[in-house]
């Protein structure tokens, strides 16, 4: 059946820094959370790690670049790094659910763009998505008896940019 669970919530900070020039950006990150000072409903709590929640990590950092080395190509790679989180994975001997840890997890992406590419308004641009094939699995943040679904696998991107740019008069 359904129950509703008690009030849940974190505590945490985030840290961002950017950097701008004229032949791009860079962008750091990172994030942390901690249920250490609320209590954690017992169906999202992970026993033997009280300052988590299931299916959640506690740390995560981002970077994000963009640089073109001529005009109108763009080049950007980022990466996003989370860290460890718990999940149920199976069951014992008894059918009694059990808690494993999955992770840390890198995910990896490339962005090409070429603006501009016949003229103004019509762009072209590439992406590959979790390059190093990580496929970070999705966890339930429960106990409802499934387990960890798998990610999605690499993904190739090929986008086609069409912009109000490509009617206008010039």
């Amino acid at each position: 059946g359904y129950e509703n669970a008690d009030n849940a919530g974190s505590d945490g900070f985030e840290l961002e820094f950017k950097a701008m020039h004229t032949k791009g950006f860079a962008t750091v990150n990172y994030s942390f959370y901690t249920q250490a000072y609320r209590p954690v409903p017992e169906s999202y709590s992970i026993p033997g790690h009280e300052n988590s929640a299931l299916a959640l990590p506690q740390h995560k950092i981002g970077v994000n670049l963009n640089y073109m080395p001529v005009k109108n190509i763009h080049i950007g790679p980022s990466l996003v790094y989370f860290g460890k989180k718990y999940g149920y994975v199976g069951v014992d001997e008894e059918y009694n659910a059990t808690v494993g840890e999955m992770g840390p997890d890198y995910l990896v992406n490339l962005t090409l763009t070429y603006e501009n590419m016949f003229r103004n308004g019509f762009s072209l641009s590439l992406s590959a998505f979790d390059l190093l094939n990580q496929k970070p699995v999705f966890i339930q943040p429960y106990n409802g008896w499934f387990y960890p679904y798998p990610g999605r696998s690499r993904e190739i991107l090929v986008k086609l940019i069409l912009t109000s740019d490509l009617i206008k008069k010039k």
